[in-house]
């Protein structure tokens, strides 16, 4: 029974980072590119953690949405 709650536990806070980290990420898309298109808005809610800090490295080097999101 601990364990279950120590896993709920986790799972909610690993869940709060990758939220956290796609507000952040969206924020910076929007700041950069302007008006962001829906594609974008869903593929970045869908994201994992690791592909979220991936495109977060990445969007310091990227000349537009494509090449930020399909490598």
């Amino acid at each position: 029974m601990i364990k279950q709650a120590e896993t709920r536990e986790e799972q909610a806070k690993t869940r709060g980072v990758t939220e956290g980290q796609a507000a952040i990420l969206l924020r910076q898309l929007r700041r950069r590119f302007q008006d962001l298109p829906t594609w974008i808005e869903e593929k970045v809610a869908a994201a994992d953690l690791q592909q979220l800090e991936r495109w977060s490295d990445r969007i310091l080097d990227a000349e537009s949405l494509v090449d930020l999101f399909d490598s």
